[in-house]
This record gives structure tokens, C-alpha cells and sequence, in this order.
């Protein structure tokens, strides 16, 4: 069934239905919306999820059809690129980086802990940490950057399967690292609010236009758990007006009355991975299940670019034999093309 709607679907073209105004509601809320990607259509070839089908270069490369969903909806999913055999090692890496920081925040000298509006941050063994908004649950919610953590963090943001199809998508051929972290969401982990990465971003990035993010779901992702929620293209309408409100974090929020499109919740199973627009309208609700949901966020530019917040450029090294690494040491603001 699900293959016969994703031939109806190619036959027919991508078209964006006319979306309805949203109702108001409180600031920053999720709403409740039915449509969403099922984690049965693990494989299903629909609008919002893809599998590979480049017969030449499949794991480098975005699809024309992804390609086209990520201009008009604003992301593109592809479903299980990663195997159970590979995420392993990596839900272990996340274990242990957590386990460290933790180690960390209990050892002295430490550095303080600082509180804005009901968040608490901490900056331990070079990562910006977010605590969980409840003290009793003694668990993280994100540590950025990560990679620098764990040699198998470091090994994912140089995988192809994550920054091969941003190369299409910016239309450049080589990359670097510009943001990575790591979320994480416990048995009730508290949920965040609608937000876009342009408001984090707009005071570190050399190129804030050529920023694209992609996310690797460690495990399955279900409305139950705080999946990821996405409103389909909010990106197209820019920076949008935050939450000025709502204390000091509220201008980093996304204030969503009247803001077209219906919210949907990208459920998919472990080992998927997003690539999605700076701009695109997203969160996520509490986790009201027993297992946890991590996630590993790499954010890409062109190579020669500096990270965020960092002097440092770290151009990413080719883990596939058919392609060249970049060249380092180029010019800000200039692509490298490979060798």
C-alpha cells in the first residue's frame, strides 16, 4: 500500500497543499496535530521520507525529489541509513559522554552552574551543557559540541551519509563542521518549545545563508517518546518573531500564531536521518515513555569556514574511498572543491 501511494505521489509531481491558518494558542506551545510519519512507513517512499535512489553514488548525493522536498517543506528523511550492527557503538558513545560530564559536574574545582529563566547551563570539559529542567532527574538534555568527546562522535560527523547530501543541497562539493551535539531525552525529559537555528546562529556563522542541519535519531522516535515535530515550510518565511515575552531565552523562541502549515511529528525508527532547513519551525513535547531518545545534531557549511564560537576550522575528511579529501587552509567564504 504505502508503495503504491509513493508511485501516485511521483506520478502526480510534489505539491504543497494550500495550508490552513493556525489557530491561536499559548506561546511557544506544541500543538496537537494528527498527520505525521508513521514508524510503520519505515521504508515507505513518501513526501517527507525517501529511500536512497541514486544508482550512481547513493550515500553522497541528495536524490532531484529530495532535493525539491527540502526547498518546498523546508527537510527531507531517509529511513534506517544506519544499521542496529552500527548504532550500537554509538548509543554506547552517547553513554559514555554522558557519564563523563556527569563525572565531571561532580568533580572540583568545577565551573558554575548558570541559571537563565527556569534553564541551567554548564560549561564542562569544552561543551555547553544543558541540565534537564527538573534537578531530581540528574540527566542532560544537550552538550554542544560533542565530537570532540568520543572518537565514534567524532567518526559520524565525517560520515557521508550525514554531509553527502548537504553538498547538494548547497551545491558545493566540500564541507566543514560547523556545530555538533548531542540531545538527550530521558523518561520525562521536559519538551522544547518551537524554535529555529537562525536566532542561535546569527552571531557566530561567517555564512549564516549556508548552514544546513542533520539529525541521526540513535533510537526510534515516536510521538511517546518526544519525537521531533516540524511545521513544513515555515522556512520559507525567514526569521520569524520569537517569544520577546518570555523571559530572556524567549527571543531564541518561535512565536507560531498565524504561521501556515500543519505541525506534523517525524516518527521514524532508529538509524534515520534528517537533513533540514536553518529556518524550518521546529520542537519537540516531553518524553512520556520509558526509554530514551537521543539524537546527534551536525550542522555543515562550505569548507574554509569557521566553527561556532571557535577560531577553529575543522573541513571534513572523506571517509569514502571514492572521494578526495578537501584541501585546508582555504579562504572563508569559499568552497573547496575536492582534489
Amino acid at each position: 500500500m504505502w508503495r503504491e501511494r509513493g508511485r501516485r505521489r511521483r506520478r502526480g509531481g510534489l505539491r504543497r497543499p494550500d495550508a490552513p491558518r493556525l489557530p491561536l494558542e499559548p506561546p511557544g506551545a506544541l500543538r496537537t496535530a494528527p498527520p505525521r510519519i508513521p514508524l510503520r512507513a519505515q521504508r515507505a517512499v513518501s513526501l517527507h521520507c525517501s529511500e536512497r535512489r541514486d544508482p550512481v553514488d547513493p550515500q553522497t548525493r541528495a536524490a532531484p525529489d529530495e532535493c525539491v522536498q527540502f526547498e518546498q517543506l523546508g527537510f527531507f528523511a531517509r529511513a534506517a541509513v544506519f544499521s542496529e550492527a552500527e548504532l550500537g557503538p554509538l548509543r554506547e558513545a552517547a553513554e559514555r559522554v554522558h557519564r563523563a560530564i556527569l563525572d565531571a559536574a561532580e568533580a572540583e574545582p568545577v565551573t558554575p552552574v548558570e541559571q537563565i529563566d527556569n534553564q541551567r547551563y554548564q560549561v564542562l570539559r569544552g561543551s555547553t551543557i544543558k541540565w534537564e529542567w527538573r534537578e531530581e532527574l540528574r540527566a542532560i538534555r544537550s552538550m554542544e559540541p560533542c565530537h570532540h568527546l568520543d572518537p565514534h562522535l567524532a567518526a559520524l560527523v565525517d560520515d557521508p551519509r550525514l554531509w553527502g547530501p548537504v553538498r547538494s543541497v548547497l551545491g558545493c562539493e566540500a564541507l566543514s563542521l560547523f556545530s555538533d551535539k548531542l540531545n538527550v531525552k530521558r523518561p520525562g525529559g521536559a519538551p522544547f518549545p518551537w524554535h529555529q537555528e537562525s536566532p542561535y546562529w546569527v552571531y557566530g556563522a561567517e555564512r549564516l545563508d549556508r548552514i544546513v542541519s542533520v539529525l541521526v535519531y540513535l533510537d526510534d522516535a515516536s510521538e511517546e517518546n518526544g519525537c521531533l515535530w516540524v511545521i513544513p515550510g515555515s522556512h520559507r518565511f525567514g526569521h520569524l518573531p520569537s517569544l520577546a515575552n518570555r523571559g530572556t531565552l524567549g527571543a531564541l523562541y518561535t512565536d507560531v500564531r498565524g504561521v501556515p502549515g500543519t505541525p506534523r511529528a517525524i516518527e521514524l525508527p532508529a538509524g534515520s536521518v534528517v537533513t533540514f532547513h536553518r529556518d524550518l519551525v521546529h520542537g519537540s513535547r516531553g518524553n512520556r515513555g520509558r526509554s530514551s531518545r537521543r539524537v546527534f545534531v551536525a550542522a555543515y557549511q562550505p569548507a574554509g569556514l569557521r566553527r561556532w564560537r571557535t577560531s577553529e576550522v575543522r573541513n571534513i575528511r572523506a571517509r569514502d574511498s571514492r572521494i578526495s579529501s578537501p584541501r585546508v587552509g582555504a579562504e572563508p567564504g569559499h568552497d573547496v572543491s575536492s582534489s
